[in-house]
């Protein structure tokens, strides 16, 4: 079972104050944590006697109007728990060319000929074909290289086939051109041809080229782990139908950003044995939300991080 819980920038259990009143009133992208045992709210700022003996805690979550809770989450169980920063993604940039003698792209005023630069998405794939986009122009004896350069930047920047940003370096008579990717984790290759055909080309993080991150947190990725773990949501997409079918929202939210909480915890078997089953839970919170990431750190760090790691008894705390 996995559960990813988004939440939105939001005061700690807005509305709520007991585990009867989620349903009605807990705000939408709101989360609260509560004794599952009392059906107490865990407080913003929890203290050893909030937790000393609490064996189970329930996550309390509001996806765009719909409440949801976890089932009880046994603290004894939770054998993991990883925190997890955003980190923004770094786009694939490649060089032709460069801004001195030795780099510069190696054609004169004078020169008459074919000017081409071809860029292809090296990525692999074995099922759609290769997108490329070849910029070229034919140079007159009339045409100066920074106008060429111009010209080929221009091409590059209007065309659909391989969205990138391309940018002239340099100044005369040096010349270059740094071509960036537009879609995470793609790998550039970059040919050279006419006049440019023996043109340097950097494509591999070195001499101002920058090899692509995939970052961690962004929302595209939040949005579809959100959706994988949905299938008991009716987002199975077992069928190729239309996204209208969905019958549930998703709390990711496009231009977000996202910090990560996540536990795992291992359930026991009904009979003696080792754990067959291991609950995983996420929780994505916006990376701005400083107050609330404050909050649930506390939390968390009272019923997870450090519960078991010195206990010697079979259980938290003392039963009385």
């Amino acid at each position: 079972m996995e559960k990813v819980i988004v939440v939105k920038d939001l005061v700690y259990a807005a509305g709520v104050t007991a585990i009867g009143d989620v349903h009605d009133n807990l705000a939408n992208g709101g989360v609260a944590i509560f004794n599952s045992e009392t059906g107490a709210l865990l407080p913003a700022i929890i203290s050893d006697a909030d937790y000393l003996d609490l064996k189970q805690f329930i996550i309390a979550f509001n996806i765009e109007g719909t409440t949801r809770l976890t089932k009880g989450i046994v603290r004894r169980g939770v054998v993991s728990f990883i925190e997890g920063l955003y980190i923004a993604p770094v786009f694939h940039t490649v060089q032709a060319g460069g801004t001195n003698t030795q780099l510069a792209f190696d054609i004169a005023d004078a020169d008459v000929g074919d000017v081409s630069i071809r860029v292809a998405d090296n990525t692999f794939t074995g099922q759609y074909a290769t997108a490329m986009y070849n910029a070229s122009v034919y140079k007159k004896a009339s045409d100066t290289v920074e106008e060429v350069v111009d010209e080929l930047v221009a091409k590059f920047n209007a065309n659909t086939m391989l969205p990138v940003i391309a940018t002239v370096i340099g100044a005369a008579p040096s010349f270059g051109i740094t071509i960036q990717s537009q879609t995470r984790g793609q790998i550039l290759s970059l040919t050279g041809e006419g006049l440019l055909e023996g043109m340097y080309r950097a494509v591999d993080g070195t001499e101002n080229s920058v090899l692509p991150v995939n970052g961690a947190g962004v929302d595209e990725d939040v949005l579809q782990h959100e959706f994988e773990v949905s299938m008991y949501w009716g987002n199975s997409n077992s069928r190729e139908i239309a996204a209208s079918w969905y019958s549930q929202e998703t709390g990711a939210v496009m231009g977000e950003t996202y910090v990560t909480k996540t536990f795992t915890e291992k359930l026991n078997k009904p009979y003696i044995g080792e754990t067959n089953v291991s609950p995983n839970y996420t929780v994505y919170v916006p990376s701005g939300a400083a107050t609330l990431i404050g909050v649930l750190d506390g939390i968390f760090a009272k019923l997870i991080g450090g519960a078991y790691t010195e206990a010697s008894s079979s259980e938290p705390g003392d039963d009385v």
